[in-house]
C-alpha cells in the first residue's frame, strides 16, 4: 500500500549581505576558521615563505586560541598588535575583504610576532576568527 505525501515548496528569504551579530560568550576561547582564506591574492601571498614563517604562524594561532575573543579585542600589547581594521583609513591598500558580505567593525588584524612575519587579517563572528589573508610582508598597512 503506498502513501501519498505532499511536498510543499519552501519560500526562501532573500539572503542579506550583512552578517548577523552573534553575541560573544566571554568564556569561550577563540577558534579559527580557514574557509575564506584567500590563497590567490598577489599582495597576500605566502607560498614562498620559509618553514620558519609557518612555525611562527602556528605558534601564534596556538597561543591566541587560549584567549577569549573579548580578551583579544581588548588587549593592546605591543607583541600581539591586535586591532580593528579600518578599510577607510589613509595608507591602507585594500577597501575590504570582498566577500560580498558586510564585515563592518568585525575586521581585525593580529601580529604573528612583534616585528617580523607580518600579520593575520580576518573577522570575528562571536568567538570564531575567520582568517582571510596571511600578510607575511605587512602589505595591508605598508611602512612608508
Amino acid at each position: 500500500m503506498s502513501k501519498n505525501f505532499e511536498i510543499r515548496k519552501l519560500k526562501l528569504e532573500t539572503r542579506s549581505t550583512r552578517i548577523a551579530k552573534t553575541p560573544v560568550d566571554d568564556t569561550q576561547k577563540v577558534s579559527f576558521n580557514f574557509k575564506h582564506l584567500c590563497t590567490s591574492h598577489a599582495k597576500f601571498c605566502y607560498s614562498s615563505c620559509e618553514k620558519e614563517y609557518f612555525q611562527k604562524l602556528l605558534s601564534r594561532l596556538k597561543d591566541v586560541s587560549t584567549w577569549t575573543a573579548k580578551e583579544l579585542r581588548t588587549d593592546h600589547s605591543k607583541t600581539l598588535r591586535s586591532h580593528q581594521i579600518n578599510f577607510d583609513s589613509w595608507g591602507i591598500t585594500e577597501r575590504g575583504f570582498n566577500l560580498g558580505e558586510d564585515i563592518g567593525d568585525d575586521a581585525w588584524q593580529i601580529s604573528i610576532s612583534a616585528n617580523a612575519y607580518g600579520r593575520i587579517h580576518g573577522y570575528f563572528i562571536a568567538n570564531i576568527f575567520y582568517i582571510i589573508w596571511l600578510d607575511p610582508e605587512h602589505k595591508l598597512y605598508p611602512v612608508n
